[in-house]
């Protein structure tokens, strides 16, 4: 008698749940945002133009929504201006008992309005908040590295929430433009 592999029993079941889980997504009306031509986003992302935000922190938040947004470039004849309001502080958390910090958290908030180029109105707007965290060192070189790391997370979480939301925002007038007709 041939010994069964424990492994093809295990791909099997993992198989059986894949397709499960690919039902399941499909039964509850999900549809991929960025891979489905019916609610097709990536044309209206990539026809928006970032607005400069002041500062070294906005200018990276700006790089990183071009990345997201506009991958192959600024537009040549935007139809959307994205304006962001950005603020940053860091905020030191555990003292010790000489009253240096040893943790501190670097805050970022981006407030944002989409407008239309053609007529200036406001098409949506939100806001993003990120914290990170990061260690406060006995060598300083280590702790602003450390700091700059905890910078170029938090605005690339607020890049990418940013853009989600956007993404969403196209999803639902597409969606509403096509029931409507």
């Amino acid at each position: 008698m041939p010994a069964r592999d424990p492994a093809a029993g295990l791909r099997a079941a993992r198989t059986a749940a894949c397709l499960a889980a690919l039902g399941w997504l499909v039964a509850c009306g999900f549809v991929p945002l960025y891979a489905t031509p019916r609610y097709e986003v990536l044309p209206h992302l990539a026809a928006i133009e970032v607005s400069p935000i002041p500062d070294r922190a906005g200018q990276q938040l700006r790089n990183v929504l071009y990345v997201r947004l506009t991958p192959k470039g600024p537009p040549a004849r935007p139809a959307y201006v994205l304006d962001v309001d950005l603020s940053v502080a860091r905020q030191l958390l555990g003292f010790q008992r000489d009253d240096t910090a040893t943790r501190a958290n670097f805050i970022a908030r981006a407030s944002y309005v989409l407008r239309a180029v053609s007529d200036g109105r406001e098409l949506t707007s939100g806001q993003s908040r990120f914290i990170t965290s990061y260690d406060v060192l006995l060598s300083e070189y280590a702790t602003l590295s450390a700091e700059a790391d905890a910078e170029r997370q938090a605005l690339r979480l607020i890049g990418d929430d940013i853009a989600m939301k956007l993404s969403f925002y196209f999803a639902r007038i597409t969606r509403e433009r096509e029931t409507a007709s």
